[in-house]
C-alpha cells in the first residue's frame, strides 16, 4: 500500500506562524490559503471501493467485517504544483480568509451531500445495546443514536473507525453516560483514528455528548484521539477518556483534531482526558486532551502524560484560534508547561475545587477525593452516589438487600470460613450496583481480603473497605483526619507503609503500595498476605499454619480458593463479570447481569431467587422473587417508596447526607430520626410523637440514651472501652479491662464479680463466677490448634471436643469418657451424630443447603420439599403423611394443611402483622393493632371480643386487660418499666418490688399479705418466704445445681453423677432413690426401699420395656414415635 502524508496536515505547521504576525487573522488566512490550495491541486482516486457505504455487508454474524482487517484503499495521487501569492495587506488576509471559510463551507456540504448518497438518512433515534449495534453506525453515517448500555469492545481485536474522510458521520450520538470500554486500534499507517473517525457538520453541528470511553488503546498516524481523530463543526460535551493514544500527529487524548471556519460556539466543552499521549514524529501537535485546536474549550482538563519534541501541551499540542476558558492540566503529570494553551496547575490545585473558576459543580461536575482519584468527575444526573455510601451503611435504611437512600443494590456471600483466634480465615464477597470498580472478581464485588488505599493527588488517602465502601483521610500536617462518622485511625507505618487501626483495636497494615499485608487484633493474632504480580495468592493465619490460597486466569480474574482440607470454591465469569461460584458441595450459583448491575441469582437448584432492574444510575427500580412476587422502588430528592406485591406502600426519607429520616409504613404511621454531623442516630420519634434521644463522644461511643423512664449512662476509658453502665435509678455495673483490651470483669449493681483471664493469643482461659454459699466456681478451657479442646467445670469434671482443620466440631467426650460423634459435608451442613450407643441420626440436603431428609435411628424418614422462594411447603413424614404450608406474596405463612386435609389459614395487615386465623371449621380469630404495633383486640370466631388491651401512650406499657364479660384488669409500672401493681377485676391489688438487679423479690397482696424470695450472686433462688410466713431454703453447688431444699418438716438432698445427671435423692426421712444410666444418658434403673424398676429404650430413645417387682410393661411404637401398644 502507498502511504502519502494528507496535505492538510500542513496546516499544522503553518498554523505557529501566526504569533509572528501583527494581525492575528493572518495565520489562519495563510494557513487556510496554502492547504486549500495543496488541495485543489490533488485528484483522489479510490482503487478498491469493496467496503462502500453503499453496498454494505450482510449484518449476520458469519458476515460479520473483519475485526483485525488493517487493508485499506490505496490511494493513487496526483499532486501538481500550484504557487500561492502571498497577501500583501491585512486586508488582503481577512478578504483571503472570508474566501477560504466560504470554500471550506461548500467543501463540508459536498461532504455531506456524498454522505446522504451512500446512506439512508433518518431522524429517528436509533438505540445502541451492543458492540455490534455500535459497529453498524457505519452504515448509518446521518442517523441519530443513543447508547443504552455499557459496550465491551475487546472482542474487536483493531477497531475500525466508524467513519473516515469521504465519508464522514454527520448525525449525532449520545453515550447516555454510559461505557465503551477496551477501545484498541492498531493503524499506525492509518490516519483519522479513532472510534470516529471523521465528523462533519453544516448547518446542524454535529453533536458526540456523554461519552465514557474506558481504557483505550490506540495507535495511528495522523488526526487520532479517543473519540474522534477529526472533527469539522463537531461539538463534544461531558465526556472523557482514558487509556493510552500513539500517533505521529495531530493526536490528542480525546480529540486529534478539532475546527470549524466561524470559531463562533465553543467545540469541547465539560470534558476531559487521562490518557497518556505519545507523538512518533517531529509534526507533532500533540495534546493531553485536543492535538491541533481550531475551536474554543471551555471548562475541560486533561492529566495525562505526553510525549512529543515539538507542538505539544498539556491540554492542547497546537491551538490555531481556539480559546480556552476555564481550561487546565496538570503540568506534573503532563510533564508540559505553556500558559497559553490551557492553565497549568499542580497536581495538589487539580484536586481542589476552588481551582475551577465558575465550573458547576451543582448539576455538570463532582469533586470528592474519593472518586475519580480525587479530580473532578462527570455527574450522571441527579444526586451523585459517593463511594462512602457503598456497602451497609449503619445511618441508611434497607430494604431486604436494597439500600433505601440510594437505590444501591448489595450482596454479601460468605463462602468459606475457618473459626480461629483472631481474624479468622473467612472469605467474603460483596456487590454494590453502584461501585464501578473492577477487580479480581469482576465489576461491582470486592471481598474482604481485597482491602486496599490509593494516594490521592492532594496527599489524602483513599481506602477502599472490605464492603465497597471508600473513606478518604485528609491530610492535616502531618497525620491523617477521618471523614465524619468514621473513627479508624490512618497513620504512617513502617517501609513507608500505612497503619488503619480501628475501635476495637484491630489494625490493617498496608504496604507502601497500599496493598494490604496483614491484619493483626488486640492480641497480635494476624492473618498475612502474599502477592504474585500484583494479586493476592496466599492468606495464611500463622497462629494456626491454615492458608487460603487463591488462584486467576490470564485475565486476573479470581478462579479458585483451597483450603488446607483441599476444599474449593470456583469462580467463572463471561465478559468481564462474574456469572457462577461453585461452592464448596460443587453446587452452582449463578449471576447474571445488564448494563446497570446484576440483575439475577440463581441458585444450584435453578431457582432464580432474584430478578432487579435498574435505572440509568444502577438504582434498583423492580426487585422480583423467584414466584415473579414483586417490589417496587420509586425515588425523588428525598424521599424513596416501595410499593410491594399487595400494593402496600411504604415511604423512606433521607437527608442531603443520604442519612435515614423518616419511615412512614404502609398504614400512615411515621417515626422520624435525627442525626448528628458524624451521622450517629440521635433521636426517634415515633408515630405517637414520644422520642427517644441518644448522645455520642466525639469517639461516637453511645454515652446516654434517654426515654420516658429515665436517662441511661455509659461511660468509656481512653481506649474506647465501656467501664460502666448507670440505670434511671443510677444502679452501676461496672467492667474492667486487661491491657489488651479483653474483659477481665464484671460487677453488677450487687458487688457480684464474674472475672475471666485469658491466653497469649486472647482466648478464654478461665472464667469464675460470682461467690456463692457453695463457694467460688471456676471453668477451665484449653485449645488445640486454636480450637477448644477441654472445658473443665468448677467440680473438676471434664469435657473433651474435637474439631477438624475447618472448625467444625466432631466429637464430644464426656467426663466417663462416652463420645457422641458428629459428621458434615463440604459446606458445613451436618450430615450425622451418632451418640454412644453406636444410634445414628442423618441428614439429607439438596444444592441449596436445605434439609430435604431426615432419617431418625430407627431408620423412618421424614422428608421436607420447598418453592422457587426456598420456603418450606410440604413435610411428608416416615408414614406418608403430608403436611403442606402455602404463603402469600410476601412470603408469609398463608396456610397450613395437615394430612387429612384440614385447612387453617392466616391473614395479615399492609403491616405484616397476623390478623386473623381461621380453622378448618371456618372459625376465625382476628387481631387488631394501634399505630405502634401493639394488639388492641382479640375477637373469636362469633365476632365477640375476647380481650381488649389498652397502653399507655407514652410508655406503651399494657395498662387494662379486658375480657368478653368486661372483666378488667389494671397494671402500673415503675420508671425502669417493671410491673409494679396489678389490681384484678374485684379491685383487690398486688404490689410487685425488686432487687438491685431487677429480680422480682417480694409480692404484697391486698388479702392474702407478703410473700418475699431471695437469690444468691449466680441468679439462683435460695429462699422463699409465703404470705403465711412458711418459709423454704435452697441450697446449689458450684454448677448452680439444686442440692437441697429445706422446710419446717425437713429437708431432702440431691446428688449428681460426674456428668450432671441426677444420682440420688434422699427425703426428709433418709430414704435414697439411686439412678443409673446408659451411654446415651437415659436412665437404665432407679432404686428405692421398695426395690428396683428398669428401663429398655430403642434407637430413638423411647421407652420400650418397664420391669419392676411386679413384671414387665412392654410398649411398641409407629414409624412417627408413637405408642401403638
Amino acid at each position: 500500500m502507498k502511504r502519502v502524508l494528507q496535505p492538510r496536515f500542513l496546516l499544522i505547521a503553518l498554523l505557529l506562524c501566526a504569533i509572528f504576525f501583527a494581525y492575528p487573522d493572518s495565520a489562519l488566512t495563510k494557513a487556510e490559503e496554502l492547504s486549500s490550495s495543496a488541495n485543489d491541486a490533488i485528484t483522489v482516486e479510490i482503487v478498491d471501493d469493496n467496503d462502500s457505504p453503499e453496498n454494505p455487508p450482510d449484518n449476520t454474524p458469519e458476515n460479520t467485517p473483519p475485526l483485525n482487517n488493517d487493508q485499506e484503499p490505496e490511494l493513487n495521487l496526483n499532486i501538481t504544483e500550484n504557487p500561492v501569492k502571498k497577501p500583501t495587506s491585512p486586508e488582503e488576509y481577512r478578504e483571503r480568509r472570508s474566501q477560504l471559510i466560504e470554500r471550506r463551507k461548500e467543501r463540508a456540504n459536498q461532504n455531506i451531500d456524498a454522505a446522504f448518497s451512500a446512506t439512508e438518512s433518518t431522524e429517528e433515534v436509533i438505540e445502541i445495546w451492543t458492540a455490534e449495534d455500535l459497529y453498524n453506525v457505519r452504515y448509518n453515517l446521518s442517523g441519530h443514536y443513543i447508547q443504552m448500555a455499557d459496550i465491551d469492545l475487546s472482542e474487536y481485536e483493531n477497531w475500525e473507525p466508524i467513519c473516515t474522510e469521504p465519508n464522514p458521520f454527520t448525525g449525532s450520538y449520545d453515550f447516555h453516560g454510559y461505557i465503551v470500554a477496551n477501545l484498541t486500534i492498531n493503524r499506525p499507517d492509518t490516519d483519522h483514528v479513532g472510534l470516529f473517525g471523521y465528523t462533519s457538520g453544516d448547518s446542524e453541528r454535529v453533536r458526540l455528548d456523554n461519552a465514557r470511553l474506558v481504557d483505550v488503546d490506540i495507535v495511528g498516524g495522523y488526526f487520532v484521539g479517543a473519540l474522534v481523530g477529526e472533527g469539522y463543526y463537531t461539538t463534544i460535551d461531558m465526556s472523557f477518556s482514558s487509556g493510552k493514544i500513539v500517533g505521529e500527529g495531530a493526536i490528542g487524548g480525546l480529540v486529534g483534531y478539532v475546527w470549524d471556519a466561524e470559531c463562533e460556539e465553543a467545540g469541547v466543552t465539560n470534558s476531559y482526558s487521562t490518557c497518556s499521549v505519545t507523538a512518533t514524529n517531529d509534526n507533532d501537535g500533540t495534546g493531553g486532551l485536543i492535538g491541533l485546536n481550531g475551536l474554543n474549550v471551555v471548562n475541560c482538563y486533561a492529566i495525562g502524560a505526553v510525549n512529543g519534541s515539538d507542538y505539544c501541551g498539556g491540554l492542547i499540542g497546537t491551538d490555531a484560534f481556539g480559546i480556552q476558558p476555564g481550561s487546565y492540566y496538570n503540568s506534573q503529570t503532563s510533564g508540559q508547561f505553556d500558559a497559553d494553551k490551557g492553565t497549568p496547575k499542580t497536581t495538589l490545585e487539580m484536586g481542589m475545587q476552588e481551582t475551577y473558576i465558575d465550573w458547576d459543580f451543582e448539576n455538570i461536575w463532582g469533586i470528592d477525593p474519593n472518586e475519580n482519584d480525587g479530580y473532578p468527575y462527570l455527574r450522571a444526573g441527579g444526586k451523585v452516589i459517593s463511594k462512602d455510601l457503598l456497602g451497609l451503611r449503619p445511618f441508611c435504611g434497607y430494604n431486604g438487600l436494597v439500600n433505601l437512600s440510594t437505590g444501591n443494590f448489595i450482596q454479601q456471600n460468605t463462602d468459606i470460613a475457618i473459626p480461629l483466634p483472631g481474624p479468622g480465615l473467612r472469605f467474603t464477597r460483596f456487590y454494590n450496583s453502584q461501585d464501578d470498580y473492577t477487580g479480581p472478581l469482576g465489576k461491582g464485588w470486592t471481598h474482604n481480603y481485597n482491602v486496599h488505599l490509593a494516594v490521592n493527588p492532594d496527599g489524602s488517602i483513599a481506602v477502599s473497605y472490605a464492603d465497597g465502601h471508600v473513606y478518604v483521610f485528609t491530610l492535616d500536617g502531618s497525620d491523617y483526619s477521618p471523614p465524619p462518622g468514621c473513627y479508624e485511625e490512618l497513620a504512617l507505618g513502617p517501609d513507608d507503609g500505612y497503619t488503619l487501626t480501628f475501635k476495637d483495636h484491630s489494625a490493617y497494615i498496608f504496604n507502601a503500595s497500599g496493598q494490604l499485608e496483614s491484619i493483626t487484633d488486640q492480641n497480635g493474632n494476624s492473618l498475612e498476605f502474599t502477592y504474585s504480580s500484583d494479586l493476592l495468592t496466599t492468606v495464611n493465619d500463622p497462629g494456626s499454619g491454615q492458608t487460603l490460597s487463591l488462584d486467576y486466569d490470564s485475565e486476573n480474574h479470581l478462579t479458585e480458593i483451597t483450603d488446607l482440607m483441599s476444599r474449593s470454591v470456583a469462580y467463572g465469569y463471561t465478559d468481564g463479570n462474574l456469572t457462577t461460584v461453585q461452592d464448596l458441595n460443587g453446587g452452582l450459583t449463578q449471576y447474571g447481569y445488564d448494563a446497570h448491575g446484576l440483575t439475577t441469582i440463581t441458585l444450584p437448584e435453578g431457582n432464580t431467587v432474584l430478578t432487579n432492574s435498574y435505572d440509568d444510575s444502577s438504582r434498583v427500580l423492580e426487585q422480583s422473587d423467584a414466584l415473579t412476587n414483586s417490589w417496587q422502588y420509586a425515588y425523588s430528592d428525598s424521599q424513596t417508596t416501595i410499593t410491594g406485591p399487595e400494593n402496600d406502600v411504604t415511604g423512606y426519607g433521607y437527608d442531603d447526607h443520604f442519612c435515614g429520616i423518616s419511615v412512614t409504613d404502609p398504614q400512615g404511621a411515621e417515626t422520624v430520626y435525627g442525626y448528628d454531623q458524624n451521622y450517629n442516630c440521635t433521636s426517634i420519634i415515633d408515630a405517637y410523637e414520644n422520642e427517644q434521644t441518644f448522645a455520642y463522644d466525639d469517639r461516637g461511643n453511645l454515652t446516654s440514651a434517654t426515654n420516658v423512664f429515665g436517662t441511661t449512662e455509659y461511660e468509656y476509658d481512653s481506649n474506647d472501652n465501656l467501664i460502666t453502665i448507670t440505670d434511671p435509678e443510677e444502679k452501676e455495673t461496672s467492667f474492667t479491662f486487661d491491657s489488651n483490651h479483653n474483659l477481665t470483669s464484671i460487677t453488677d449493681p450487687d458487688d457480684a464479680v464474674t472475672s475471666f483471664t485469658y491466653y497469649a493469643d486472647g482466648q478464654i482461659h478461665t472464667r469464675t463466677n460470682p461467690e456463692t454459699d457453695a463457694g467460688t466456681g471456676t471453668v477451665t478451657y484449653t485449645y488445640d490448634d486454636g480450637f477448644p479442646d477441654t472445658i473443665t467445670d468448677p467440680l473438676g469434671n471434664t469435657t473433651t471436643l474435637s474439631y477438624d482443620l475447618a472448625g467444625r466440631l466432631l466429637s464430644i467426650t464426656n467426663d466417663l469418657g462416652k463420645t457422641t460423634a458428629y459428621s458434615y459435608d463440604d459446606a458445613g451442613n451436618l450430615l450425622s451424630v451418632t451418640d454412644p450407643l453406636q444410634n445414628s441420626i442423618n441428614l439429607e440436603y439438596n444444592g441449596n443447603n436445605q434439609i430435604i431428609a431426615f432419617t431418625d435411628a430407627n431408620q423412618n424418614v421424614t422428608t421436607y420439599g420447598y418453592d422457587d422462594n426456598n420456603n418450606l411447603i410440604n413435610v411428608t413424614d416416615a408414614l406418608n403423611q403430608t403436611t403442606a404450608y402455602a404463603y402469600d406474596s410476601n412470603n408469609r405463612l398463608a396456610s397450613v394443611t395437615d394430612a387429612r386435609n384440614n385447612t387453617t389459614t392466616y391473614g395479615y395487615d399492609s403491616n405484616g402483622r397476623l390478623t386473623a386465623i381461621t380453622d378448618a371449621l371456618g372459625h376465625t380469630i382476628s387481631y387488631d393493632y394501634d399505630d405502634v404495633g401493639n394488639i388492641t383486640q382479640i375477637t373469636n370466631a362469633l365476632q365477640n371480643p375476647v380481650y381488649s388491651y389498652e397502653y399507655d401512650p407514652v410508655t406503651y406499657l399494657m395498662e387494662s386487660v379486658k375480657d368478653a364479660l368486661n372483666n378488667t384488669n389494671t397494671l402500673q409500672y415503675d420508671t425502669m418499666g417493671r410491673l409494679t401493681q396489678h389490681t384484678n377485676p374485684l379491685q383487690h391489688s398486688s404490689q410487685f418490688d425488686y432487687d438491685n438487679v431487677n429480680r422480682h423479690n417480694q409480692t404484697t397482696d391486698a388479702i392474702q399479705g407478703v410473700a418475699s424470695q431471695g437469690f444468691d450472686a449466680l441468679g439462683a433462688r435460695i429462699n422463699l418466704t409465703d404470705s403465711n410466713n412458711n418459709e423454704r431454703d435452697y441450697s446449689f453447688d458450684l454448677l448452680g445445681r439444686l442440692t437441697s431444699r429445706s422446710t419446717a418438716t425437713g429437708t431432702v438432698e440431691y446428688a449428681y453423677n460426674e456428668i450432671g445427671q441426677l444420682s440420688t435423692f434422699t427425703n426428709g426421712r433418709d430414704q435414697n432413690r439411686t439412678w443409673q444410666y446408659d451411654d446415651a444418658g437415659r436412665p437404665i434403673s432407679m432404686t428405692d426401699p421398695d426395690g428396683t424398676i428398669t428401663y429398655t429404650y430403642d434407637g430413638n430413645g423411647n421407652l420400650l420395656t418397664v420391669t419392676d417387682t411386679q413384671g414387665t410393661i412392654t410398649r411398641q411404637y409407629d414409624a412417627l414415635n408413637r405408642v401403638t401398644s
